[in-house]
């Protein structure tokens, strides 16, 4: 009983009144004792905050991540731009079947295609466009393309439908 005692007691608690064994301290007094209750947990200052620190650090990367947010603005762009212009082509500026598309369009009669290179976009971002594409229309392949606000669809979709002739009537 007396070494349990001792090692609970602390350094600086009083010796015992009766002077037979030595005094433990409350949980007040602990508390209040130098360092409060870290330091009587053996914790710096500096470690106390090096604690709180990697607690809170845990925390925001325990926090389930929310999934990339679909800036509204890009939803918006694209239907503003879908409706704005009778041809359309999302595209990227390096993709050789995103200028097959707008070669296509050209020699069927379409004027002056509205190309968005989404690898270009800098207000919206290339993802941003391209999550907006297959949040409204269910496909985020590239390019995709509309006329008069429908949608033809990506490259295999397009060409299908110039091999059958409804591109031109569409653009025409």
């Amino acid at each position: 009983m007396r070494a349990l005692s001792f090692a609970a007691r602390g350094r600086d608690a009083p010796p015992s009144p009766r002077g037979d064994a030595p005094r433990v301290q409350t949980r007040g007094e602990i508390k209040t004792s130098r360092g409060g209750l870290a330091a009587a947990r053996g914790l710096t200052s500096s470690s106390s905050a090096l604690l709180l620190l990697l607690s809170l650090l845990l925390l925001l990367l325990a926090a389930p991540a929310p999934a990339r947010a679909l800036a509204p603005p890009a939803n918006a762009y694209v239907l503003q731009t879908v409706s704005a212009h009778d041809v359309v082509v999302f595209s990227k500026s390096y993709c050789p079947r995103s200028r097959g598309v707008i070669k296509v369009l050209l020699a069927n009669g379409a004027r002056d295609p509205f190309v968005v290179d989404v690898d270009r976009d800098e207000t919206h971002g290339m993802h941003g466009v391209v999550d907006a594409l297959s949040l409204l229309y269910g496909d985020k392949s590239i390019p995709q393309v509309f006329v008069k606000g429908q949608r033809i669809g990506g490259n295999d979709e397009f060409l299908s439908a110039n091999a059958t002739g409804e591109l031109r009537r569409l653009v025409g």
